[in-house]
């Protein structure tokens, strides 16, 4: 699928930002893909800043690759370059975990070419 085609199918899936906001995410990433940059990031955001939640990190720990392939989508769409994970100190004990998992699949060709993740804990 082309960056435009991915966009389109998640502006009509409906699916919206887990923030309050609730910005739906097909138009978000959109709206990135379309603006000139040679350089783009994703951000996985594990820090699990929001008290007593602990969202993140179960999502992280049960299914990376579902993370990771979410990364991998996003990026597609929006062109981008480089992706991240971040952790909180608090949940430091997943970060080896998840390295040692996303470490079992090759990513495609495609973004072999263009990008590389960097994983690392929050400061």
């Amino acid at each position: 699928m082309s960056a435009e085609e991915i966009c389109k199918e998640m502006l009509a899936s409906g699916l919206r930002g887990r923030g309050g906001a609730g910005f739906p995410t097909g138009l978000k990433w959109d709206l990135t893909r379309k603006v000139p940059s040679e350089v783009k990031y994703i951000i996985c955001n594990g820090d699990e800043g929001d008290p007593g939640a602990f969202m993140d990190g179960s999502v992280l720990e049960g299914d990376p690759h579902a993370v990771i392939e979410g990364m991998l989508i996003a990026a597609r769409a929006m062109h981008a370059t480089t992706a991240s994970s971040i952790f909180a100190p608090s949940i430091l004990w997943r970060w080896s975990g998840w390295r040692r998992r996303c470490g079992r699949r090759a990513p495609p060709a495609w973004w072999a070419r263009t990008c590389w993740i960097q994983d690392g804990p929050s400061t």
